[in-house]
């Protein structure tokens, strides 16, 4: 029996359940109190981000609506979000498995109709990009089963869409990338948990057998032996003086780097907030470098992790920010002379809040240590002429003091990165808007030049971070036509490139089209990817590959 035979949770059954004989699928909800309290909880989200939403009470009147009132495509998809946030991986699976019932018993008579397809992908693309953050980090052993049912449900949601979709199709790939690894952990988990159930069977079918064996007839005893006379106790030993220790073995000291790499993983499995496990790493991996890997006018013959770090951009499009830094750490060893890991590495913690600023700084400190010994390793490049430290790299060395070269003293920068944690703590609270008050503040009153420009980016990667693309959209068209303006991609290119970065982000998130023309954000893209072009060959073939 597979795992979609029997229901996972009874709450599932409210999807595929009929509201009544006559009209299986209801009627239209829409404009009833509990459809319009359901739409202004999620506006408070648009608004104020997700922790201003009462979501249980959007459960309890998802539920409700589509229990009596009607299948709506759209509150069964509001209804597996708010179930995901407050269960998780269990909440996920019972979305799912209620979509899966709308979608597999009401396709014909659900809302929105048949005839608006466009209406009906969206909401569920809505979903898609909105669930697969909420996935990142290990899956603890009692959620493997929910983990194996969201996927399998997913599938076949996947299935009956595509079957059923007439012009238009879904883009389930982020969640199914974000679910995939956790699916494959859970197999091996519950197989190792099966595994050791059957060794311990059949060794407790030994030992039955065993005791339920007669009993082997005694040997004849042996012929005694004469037991001789102790002799009289020996007057206590006295302690021997300690040993001089044998002179320190320098040669073990080599393997010093594989047993802090060793370390550094275990760190990052049990925690991605662990400064220790960045800080391990970077001296192991960098030990090992002792001067300048040899070069030909600054290539060298290093090979560039092209293939790693198509799948470092893989785990963070799918929100799997934990994968994605334990995958760098690894890189740290694996790449030693990649230095935008350690600008990606720190870029994923920044997002994810004041309590990953102490692994941040660890990253952005540890940068110093490598290059104060070796600055000239901005200089060099790949065996393909990429360099070690592209344009966005080099201005997060400069920004963060991890270049070596400069004090590292408290400077404009540590007030913004302050700035950004309040405001992140806000968010987590529930005011956004408190969060883009405290961020204006960054570049109001007689503040103009670059220090304006890097504000101003900090805000539009904040506002990208915690989901506010509305604020950041015009931001980052305000930031282009500065570009513009000022001929700053020749006299700044790495802050062009990182606005061109950022404002890719914002025209491809899934709320973009929602907040902008197409024609026109397809033209914005356009631009964007000549900019990248001209300043950045390697990152605009990353993006828009």
């Amino acid at each position: 029996m597979s795992e979609t035979e029997t229901p996972f949770d009874q709450r599932i059954l409210i999807g595929a359940a009929a509201v009544s004989e006559d009209a299986p699928a209801g009627a239209d909800s829409r404009g009833g109190p509990e459809f319009e309290e359901l739409e202004a909880q999620l506006r408070r989200m648009e608004t104020d981000g997700p922790a201003a939403v009462n979501w249980r009470q959007v459960i309890e009147h998802a539920s409700a609506i589509l229990g009596t009132r009607g299948k709506d495509l759209l509150v069964g998809v509001w209804l597996a979000y708010a179930l995901a946030r407050e269960e998780r991986y269990r909440g996920l699976a019972v979305g799912l498995g209620i979509i899966k019932g709308i979608v597999a018993e009401h396709w014909d008579g659900m809302q929105p109709p048949v005839a608006r397809e466009r209406a009906r992908v969206g909401a569920l693309e809505w979903l898609v990009g909105r669930v697969a953050p909420l996935l990142e980090g290990e899956v603890a052993e009692g959620d493997w089963p929910a983990v194996l049912y969201a996927y399998d449900q997913l599938g076949e949601i996947d299935t009956l869409t595509s079957a059923k979709l007439r012009k238009e199709q879904v883009g389930y790939g982020d969640l199914l990338r974000a679910l995939r690894p956790h699916r494959d952990a859970a197999r091996r988990g519950l197989e190792e948990i099966a595994q050791k159930q059957a060794r311990a069977e059949a060794e407790a079918k030994a030992r039955e057998e065993q005791a339920s064996q007669p009993a082997a007839a005694p040997s004849s005893p042996a012929p005694a032996e004469a037991v001789p006379t102790p002799a009289p106790a020996a007057a206590p030993a006295q302690p021997a003086p300690a040993a001089v220790p044998a002179s320190l073995d320098l040669a073990s000291i080599d393997q010093l780097p594989d047993t802090l790499r060793g370390l550094s993983a275990a760190l990052i499995a049990r925690s991605i907030a662990d400064p220790g496990a960045y800080l391990l790493s970077r001296i192991g991996s960098w030990w090992r470098i002792r001067q300048l890997p040899p070069n030909e006018g600054g290539k060298t013959g290093a090979m560039p992790p092209v293939e790693e770090l198509a799948a470092v951009t893989a785990l963070r499009g799918a929100g799997q920010n934990a994968e994605a830094l334990r995958a760098l750490n690894e890189l740290v060893w694996t790449a030693p002379f990649w230095l935008e890991g350690h600008r990606l590495t720190a870029e994923i913690l920044a997002s994810l809040g004041p309590e990953h600023a102490a692994a941040r700084a660890t990253v952005a400190g540890a940068m110093s240590l490598l290059l104060t010994r070796l600055p000239e390793l901005l200089d060099l490049s790949f065996n393909d002429g990429r360099p070690f430290a592209d344009s966005a790299t080099r201005s997060w060395i400069e920004q963060s003091g991890a270049g070596g070269g400069g004090s590292g003293s408290a400077g404009p920068s540590d007030g913004v990165d302050r700035a950004v944690s309040a405001a992140r703590s806000l968010v987590a609270e529930g005011k956004a808007p408190d969060a883009l008050e405290l961020l204006a503040e960054l570049t109001r009153g007689e503040i103009g030049g670059r220090t304006r420009l890097v504000r101003q980016i900090a805000q539009a990667r904040f506002c990208l971070d915690v989901g506010l693309i509305g604020a950041a959209l015009p931001l980052l068209d305000h930031l282009e036509a500065m570009l513009k303006a000022h001929d700053l991609e020749a006299w700044e290119p790495a802050l062009a490139v990182q606005v061109a970065e950022l404002r890719f982000r914002a025209l491809t998130h899934s709320d973009a089209p929602r907040l902008i023309l197409e024609d026109r954000r397809r033209t914005a893209l356009e631009e964007t990817r000549l900019r990248l072009v001209r300043l950045d060959l390697a990152t605009a073939a990353r993006l828009f590959r």
